[in-house]
């Protein structure tokens, strides 16, 4: 008898499951992951393709600036994301019936965020660069966006019900229209400005779409409401966090902010083309961890043996990719940073080659910081950020005048180390994750020894 080939299909998959046992959940934790790897994918082809076309197009020193402000900016993030992102995907799983209440109240408080952070940046732009005009007016347009950011929220309540799909294609479809400006920008020639504008827009245009697929899955956002209790509960809990941010977009964005005061704007042009290159491959740890972290949460509050295992486990598979992306990318950073930028970036590659070593500890930090939040472990999260910012800017006083933007690259990886791994080191209760990051560093010298790896 014949059927479709749609019937056939649907037929195939129902057998391959059956054949391989795999349940529902896991089913939808592994769709959920191959959304976001697909998300991210196109941005990172999309931010290479256009990011290569902006750096040829405005050349080291504006490049520089563009880049100056954004960091700038960035150090501010702490303001008006108030250390909520992984709170309220917990919160949401654990009391899913006052979902509306805490996307309500957090909303408002970001609300609020952004409006600080407006204030706090001109103030502190006007001192550090008092008479650059130009940075001024980017990071002000800058600033503007960021009152469009608390609608962000949105995308952990698709985090807490593992649906990433739709965040995808809202995500995805933002991405498509604000990439498709600046390409049209590069292509009439357009000043600096307007770049800004376009990235000052984004999450205009981001929100818009994320909104729409927030209610196409039946929800409403008139229904969120804010309640002050709330609000202290999510405040009490995530200013640790806040504090810890500091310290994370320190070490994270300070770099660049070091070469602009101690070199010249055009330093951080060449430099930011490395740590582009370098933090593109950033998203595949946080939609590993992403997809996997409610399940986590649920995990532990069952079976704390197979909670750690799974930790492990983890670990494991995040230091087997960054080492996959950090050895050829050593050898390679040069002749690939020549290829897609051109000779006037060369000095990138030596940056590159040194800075891609961070991702090692970046990709382990991104299941530490979920591990932290499901322990109410928020002081270590301080401390550990802390320490990194310390370290970095320490080591940028002293390596930025002498060896420039290489320095900064050696400063980043050095406190990024400090920060998610040897800190863990100094206390019984981090000890324990710091065992399992080693065994993870470890493995891949073990199995190559036991010949497991062919």
């Amino acid at each position: 008898m014949w059927q479709s080939p749609n019937k056939l299909a649907e037929l195939s998959l129902k057998n391959i499951q059956k054949r391989l046992d795999i349940n529902p959940e896991l089913q939808k934790l592994i769709s959920n992951t191959i959304w976001l790897f697909c998300e991210r994918g196109l941005h990172l082809l999309l931010a290479l393709f256009i990011g290569v076309l902006l750096a040829r197009y405005l050349g080291t020193e504006q490049f520089g600036i563009y880049n100056f402000a954004a960091a700038f900016l960035g150090m501010f993030s702490p303001f008006t994301q108030l250390g909520l992102n992984g709170i309220l995907t917990r919160d949401i799983v654990k009391k899913p019936e006052i979902k509306d209440e805490i996307l309500g109240t957090a909303f408002l408080l970001r609300l609020f965020g952004a409006l600080l952070t407006l204030v706090i940046a001109l103030i502190f732009i006007r001192f550090l660069r008092p008479n650059d005009l130009n940075v001024q007016l980017l990071i002000l347009f800058l600033l503007i966006g960021n009152f469009f950011d608390p609608f962000q929220i949105i995308d952990f309540w698709f985090e807490s019900k593992v649906l990433s799909k739709y965040v995808v294609i809202a995500n995805s479809s933002a991405l498509l229209i604000f990439y498709g400006l600046n390409l049209t920008l590069v292509l009439i020639k357009a000043p600096l400005i307007t770049f800004a504008i376009t990235l000052a827009i984004k999450p205009l245009i981001n929100s818009i779409f994320l909104v729409v697929a927030y209610q196409y899955c039946k929800n409403k956002l008139l229904n969120w409401k804010f309640n002050f209790v709330q609000a202290k509960i999510l405040l009490s809990q995530s200013w640790l966090l806040i504090i810890s941010s500091f310290g994370a977009v320190i070490y994270l964005k300070i770099d660049q902010i070091m070469l602009a005061q101690m070199t010249t704007v055009a330093s951080v042009g060449i430099y930011s083309v490395a740590v582009r290159l370098s933090e593109v491959w950033y998203f595949i740890p946080t939609a590993i961890v992403a997809s996997l972290f409610p399940s986590l949460v649920k995990i532990r509050e069952q079976e704390r043996e197979i909670y750690y295992t799974k930790l492990q486990k983890i670990y494991d598979l995040l230091v087997y990719t960054a080492l996959v992306l950090a050895i050829p990318i050593t050898f390679l950073g040069t002749p690939v940073i020549k290829l897609l930028y051109g000779n006037a970036y060369e000095e990138a590659g030596l940056i590159l080659s040194i800075h891609i070593w961070a991702s090692v500890f970046i990709f382990m930090r991104a299941l530490l910081s979920k591990w932290l939040i499901v322990e109410n472990m928020f002081i270590f999260s301080f401390v550990t950020h802390a320490s990194g910012a310390v370290i970095n800017i320490l080591l940028n006083f002293i390596l930025i005048p002498q060896l420039g933007g290489v320095g900064a690259a050696i400063a980043t990886v050095l406190a990024y180390a400090t920060a998610s791994y040897f800190a863990l080191f100094f206390h019984p209760k981090t000890w324990e994750m710091a065992c399992m990051m080693t065994k993870a560093l470890l493995a891949p010298i073990r199995n190559i020894r036991n010949g497991n790896v062919h």
